[in-house]
Formats: structure tokens, sequence, C-alpha cells
């Protein structure tokens, strides 16, 4: 199994609205498994962390690639653009 953090740095003050948009975007989804949404308490402000889990970094490209071809994920992602700095993907392998 897998970990996969995607990390992202909102703009200052727009956490919260990255959270909002991530919310309502799990609430749409189709698949069971919904994703854990955290935000800092310490580091950088204004970053915002979501959580899903994979069965492999295969399953997890397949799911990339599913998300990005529905237009729902494309509107979504055009707000959270608009809130966010920068991003990067953290993957691990969880051992226990």
């Amino acid at each position: 199994m897998i970990l996969v953090r995607a990390v992202f740095q909102a703009k200052v003050g727009k956490a919260q609205e990255l959270v909002a948009s991530f919310k309502a975007a799990t609430q749409q989804s189709d698949t069971g498994d919904k994703p854990r949404i955290l935000t800092d308490l310490s580091g950088p402000w204004d970053t915002v962390v979501v959580e899903t889990v994979a069965e492999s970094l295969a399953d997890w490209e397949r799911q990339r690639a599913e998300m990005f071809a529905s237009p729902q994920f494309q509107d979504m992602f055009a707000q959270v653009a608009e809130l966010v700095v920068s991003g990067r993907n953290e993957f691990y392998t969880i051992e226990a």
C-alpha cells in the first residue's frame, strides 16, 4: 500500500477556501475512499495536505488519469488553481 500526500501551498489567507473546495469535491466523488484533508499547525502557513491511499504507484497513476479526465474534476481544478501558489506529491510505503 502507498500513502499519497498532495501538499498544496495556498495563497496567503486562502487555505480555508482551498479546504472547502476539496471537501466539496470529495462529497461529489463516487468512490468510497474519502481522502484526509489536513492543514498546518507548524511550518509554512496556509499549507493544505490531501492524503489518499493506493494499492501501488501503478494504481495511483490509473486513478489520477481517470480523475483528470473527469469534467467535474477539471472544473474544481480550475477553481483550486486560483487559490494555490505551489504543490507537490509525496509517496510513502505503508509498513504497518
